[in-house]
């Protein structure tokens, strides 16, 4: 299929250093394409790259050190995505080699500013004959890199044909922009993926780009969903290659993809971090990234972004002062997450006490350290509370209206508690392995292999039979039991069990329980048919999704194209019950 055109031709101006003269002979710059506007990237999408020549052979150094008047081109290559006829777009300029300037070790440094910050292919071409040493001349130096947006990346050249992995790895990047197939499924983080193929490799193949490129072909196009959740009215999944995709409203950046409204199908964020773990409520996402940092986009109301970079962003930015996170969740306007060692991080709203923290505020709150919380290992962040579990032991902090930290919780008249600044022990029958958090209703599974339920019930979302509004004490959900992952939404809740069985249960008023539109609510677990195989699923608030060996699946709302059918539902019903099988190989315009 073909995709929306995205090419962006700039006029880089830079200052250039190590052995290279800024000066250059004449201006060397490629005139823009015509049509082409540099104003169409938006600023978040901008960076920094400075370039590092790799000159690991002391004969090559010293040939670089005795020049004093050759010339070279250096060119900037972004890796196109939409444009399969002409797919990169190259920025150059022509500067002067200075002799005796290279560094001792073969490195030298180019800079460039307010360069998109996408994957790039960099290259430096020499004038005339190049640089000769014995009876090879080199000519061509190239590399590449996913680059970020806000700071400076570096990208390693090397001797073209020098079968060094930066040379290899570029070399399949270029297969991989001019093949079709590959650039009809291609994604964000294609380095990270060509290096991670590289690496993996036997040493025979290593020195082959063609096998490098063929692997990574057949990894991007087998590539499956390991998540798949959303917010208000977005979706996002996850593939086991790491990149992200999006579908649904966009109109605060929540998926991850700047200058777009809406996608109504399945599209690729231009984030080029591999992300290993996704979370999402209202209109905001989180992204956990195979390096142990979060990363978050969409509106930042109350701080929820974790740190002061305006009302919202597309392109997401790094939540500071967490590092080696293993866990992380979204509520309606806070986040948490938990370290490596098990320590708790909580940031966003807390005018409810949800952060656990002892105390209340109006203001945003900064990521915190809990202290005297250790040993969590689950964690969920519902509307205004949070649930978490240390040491198999349930604990619950934030809004009590409708019973999510359960009755027991009263002050010192006995009077229930409101909300609780800090953290409270939920009585529990059974140890806990993980909790999943509604709006109000609370779903707890157990080392039982059952399901234990309290808080808002008005739809039946606590699985108990009954729409009696609030449970203010866990219930046990008698089946079915060997239940393996739980998801909640809004009003509406799911279990996967170990035979890979998808059972639903509460609100259905807009399909997200895959069940035929006249049913609005379902009060007891049932098995939902469609399904066989399923590994996992997910809930955003009013959309359902489904992950198993016959396809990924979404429904429910769609307001705003969040089941990924290629349609948006304007009039009523809103809602789409049969399931949509997602392909992310569909119309891009």
């Amino acid at each position: 299929m073909k995709k929306a055109l995205l090419v962006v031709c700039l006029i880089l101006t830079g200052m250039l250093s190590g052995c290279f003269s800024g000066s250059g002979r004449g201006s060397g710059m490629l005139p823009e394409n015509p049509g082409e506007n540099a104003s169409k990237l938006p600023p978040s999408l901008t960076a920094e790259v400075s370039i590092r020549l790799k000159l690991p052979d002391e004969a090559l150094r010293a040939a670089f050190r005795a020049q004093t008047s050759a010339g070279a081109v250096f060119s900037l290559k972004l890796i196109n995505r939409g444009n399969l006829s002409n797919p990169i777009t190259l920025m150059r300029k022509t500067a002067a080699i200075s002799g005796g300037t290279t560094a001792p070790d073969g490195t030298a440094t180019v800079t460039f500013s307010s360069v998109p910050a996408v994957p790039v292919i960099v290259t430096l071409e020499l004038e005339g004959a190049g640089i000769v040493v014995g009876a090879t001349k080199y000519q061509v130096f190239h590399g590449g890199a996913d680059l970020l947006p806000g700071q400076n990346n570096v990208v390693t050249i090397v001797a073209s044909g020098s079968l060094q992995q930066e040379d290899v790895v570029a070399r399949a990047a270029m297969l991989a922009i001019a093949d079709f197939s590959t650039m009809n499924v291609i994604s964000s983080a294609i380095f990270a993926n060509l290096n991670e193929i590289y690496s993996s490799t036997g040493a025979d193949d290593k020195l082959s780009a063609e096998k490098i490129f063929t692997n990574y072909k057949g990894k991007i196009i087998g590539a499956k969903f390991i998540a798949l959740t959303g917010g208000a009215v977005h979706s996002i999944g996850l593939r086991d290659d790491g990149t992200l995709v999006g579908f649904g409203n966009n109109a605060a950046g929540q998926l991850a993809m700047p200058g777009l409204a809406e996608a109504w199908y399945l599209k690729f964020s231009p984030f080029t971090r591999r992300v290993s773990v996704v979370a999402a409520r209202d209109d905001y996402s989180l992204l956990l990234c195979e390096d142990g940092r979060v990363y978050a986009c969409g509106a930042n109301d109350s701080l929820r972004l974790g740190s002061n970079i305006g009302d919202e962003t597309a392109y997401p930015v790094q939540v500071p002062g967490l590092n080696n996170i293993v866990a992380i969740s979204a509520g309606n306007q806070h986040s948490l997450a938990i370290a490596g060692a098990g320590q708790l991080y909580v940031w966003g709203a807390n005018a409810s006490g949800q952060l656990g923290l002892g105390s209340v505020s109006e203001a945003g709150i900064a990521p915190t350290l809990v202290s005297g919380i250790s040993g969590v290992t689950a964690v969920a962040a519902g509307n205004n509370y949070s649930l978490i579990v240390t040491n198999g032991d349930v604990f619950a902090a934030g809004d009590n209206s409708m019973y999510q930290l359960t009755e027991s919780t009263v002050d010192g008249s006995g009077n229930p508690v409101l909300n609780s600044p800090a953290f409270v022990q939920i009585n529990l029958p059974v140890k806990a392995v993980a909790v999943a958090a509604g709006s109000g209703h609370c779903l707890v599974l157990g080392v039982d292999g059952y399901v234990y339920s309290w808080g808002f019930n008005d739809r039946g979302q606590a699985g108990l039979g009954t729409s009696t509004p609030f449970i203010s004490s866990p219930q046990k959900i008698a089946a079915p039991g060997s239940v393996q992952k739980i998801f909640a939404g809004a009003n509406h809740s799911l279990m996967v069990t170990t035979a890979g069985e998808l059972y639903v249960f509460g609100d259905n008023s807009l399909g997200q329980l895959g069940r035929p539109l006249t049913t609005k609510i379902v009060l007891t677990p049932l098995k939902n048919p469609s399904f066989s195989g399923v590994s996992s699923a997910g809930c955003s608030e009013n959309n359902s999704y489904v992950i198993s060996t016959t396809g990924n699946y979404a429904f429910g709302d769609n307001s705003a194209g969040q089941v990924g059918n290629g349609s948006a539902n304007t009039d009523d019903p809103l809602g789409v019950a049969t399931p949509v099988l997602l392909s992310i190989a569909s119309p891009w315009n």
